[in-house]
């Protein structure tokens, strides 16, 4: 690969968390000339310690970074991008909290700047979510000549283009998407995926699915099943999977109204399952302030969240297999008859940007997400299910580029091409 600038302007990376720090990595490894800069929306400390981690590990001096409250203060980031304004327009890389995309989306209108993110758009301290907001801003994109992309990480992100791509081979009737994590540590069995309260509240949401054409909800964690081998890695392990209800089941639902059953699913452990049923039958994944007990008051999610083990301590110690599963059914088919597996280990990952495999399954994806809009000549708003240009054979130049290992395969377990 020739090792070219991204764009020519800044990408200013919005968040320090681990996906900020997978899709920086990856930027600076591949584009080591590329203007950036990063922005933490938070005093956590986060940014300090990104800073001496990108510089030791990556000796990327030439990165700038800013600690600006972008929760309160958009128009001083807004300020920032303004002072390194060009004739084209800049990106605004939105890697931090769901609860910022309506924020940022402004000021890249304001700023001028094309805007993209990986999960979607969440109001503070409320649970549940939805793209409509977000999609509203269309027309604003359009006029202004500006582009975005929604939900552009791996789930949301690549599992919506995979359904995309089964849908182009043969019209789909039904999709399932497998969100597996098989790593292991044994140091803290309740430890959350990613940012805490941001994972606890999903996975509290209804189970929410789409039966032949119909929204159905089933309580949180009600449905249980268990597959064998869901990477198609000659493994025997047997699976624990429980329905959810994730981002990407509406946008497929939105772009691809025929499809009738959509069903997603997340990996789980035993040792998992019990302890978050125990947090919430105590309370603590409530979004309410309640009394601290001594004339205060706490949001008891909230306060969960700061107790739990953050994700960059956790990361170093995780090993094994990661990845997404999608099975689809063509029209009038009695099974599944399409399989991709996308597949990572999390101790690949770890050496390839000193993140877990759940956090790298995100930012990299981002980071692909980001490298085919830029390459896309039209305006407006974007999911990964319906961006023109990124079709099956511009998706493999750029998994090759950025490192993505996904292969697909027919009812019998024969390797197709999409």
């Amino acid at each position: 690969m020739t090792q070219t600038q991204l764009t020519p302007n800044t990408v200013y990376v919005i968040g320090t968390g681990e996906v900020a720090k997978a899709a920086l990595y990856k930027l600076v490894k591949l584009y080591p000339e590329q203007a950036i800069t990063v922005v933490a929306s938070n005093r956590s400390g986060g940014l300090d310690l990104l800073k001496e981690n990108v510089n030791s590990d990556l000796h990327a001096g030439h990165i700038n970074f800013r600690q600006l409250d972008v929760f309160n203060k958009t128009d001083e980031l807004a300020e920032l991008i303004q002072s390194t304004a060009t004739d084209t327009p800049q990106v605004l890389f939105n890697l931090g909290s769901p609860y910022l995309d309506m924020k940022l989306m402004q000021v890249a209108l304001d700023t001028h700047s094309h805007y993209v993110d990986t999960a979607c758009y969440e109001e503070l301290d409320t649970k549940g979510f939805s793209y409509k907001q977000q999609l509203a801003l269309a027309p604003e994109f359009e006029k202004r000549g500006l582009k975005a992309l929604l939900g552009g990480g791996g789930s949301p992100g690549i599992t919506n283009l995979l359904t995309r791509f089964h849908d182009a081979k043969r019209a789909c009737e039904s999709v399932k998407i497998f969100d597996y994590n098989g790593g292991l540590q044994n140091k803290y069995p309740w430890a959350t995926n990613f940012a805490a309260e941001d994972n606890l509240k999903e996975l509290d949401n209804p189970a929410k699915f789409l039966r032949d054409g119909e929204w159905t909800e089933a309580p949180a964690f009600s449905e249980r099943f268990h597959i064998v081998d869901p990477l198609n890695i000659g493994d025997d392990v047997e699976v624990g999977f429980n329905t959810i209800y994730h981002e990407e089941q509406e946008t497929i639902n939105m772009v691809f109204p025929h499809i009738r059953n959509i069903y997603n699913y997340m990996s789980f452990g035993e040792d998992y399952i019990k302890y978050f049923k125990l947090f919430r039958d105590l309370g603590l994944l409530g979004v309410e302030p309640v009394s601290d007990g001594q004339g205060g008051e706490i949001i008891p999610i909230r306060f969960l969240s700061s107790l739990m083990p953050h994700p960059r301590d956790v990361a170093p110690l995780v090993t094994g297999p990661a990845g997404m599963r999608v099975e689809s059914a063509g029209e009038n088919s009695a099974e599944m008859d399409l399989i991709s597996v996308w597949r990572m280990r999390h101790e690949d990952c770890w050496a390839d940007t000193h993140t877990g495999a759940v956090a790298w399954s995100t930012g990299v994806p981002a980071c692909l997400f980001l490298d085919a809009l830029l390459r896309f000549d039209g305006n407006g708003i974007f999911v990964p299910e319906n961006l023109p240009n990124l079709n099956n054979t511009l998706f493999t130049e750029l998994s090759d580029t950025y490192g993505l290992e996904v292969d697909s395969f027919d009812i019998a377990g024969q390797k197709v091409e999409l």
